[in-house]
């Protein structure tokens, strides 16, 4: 397994443990966003939170269908 492989499987893990109820699909988008963003610059900081944001209120939506 590669080492991308293990840090979202240890991330997925510790999600199913602290929020059984939230997806995969929405944990790995936030996975994917986290992982964009880590080395990038405090300017830019905002940039991963607005797309987790549309990315929760989207779920969040569809929850309410």
């Amino acid at each position: 397994m590669s080492e991308k492989d293990m840090a979202l499987k240890a991330f997925l893990e510790a999600a199913h443990q602290h929020a059984p109820d939230l997806p995969d699909a929405l944990l790995e988008k936030v996975y994917e966003i986290q992982k964009q963003y880590q080395y990038s610059d405090a300017d830019d900081r905002d940039i991963p939170l607005k797309e987790m944001e549309k990315i929760v209120l989207s779920h969040l939506e569809q929850g309410k269908k």
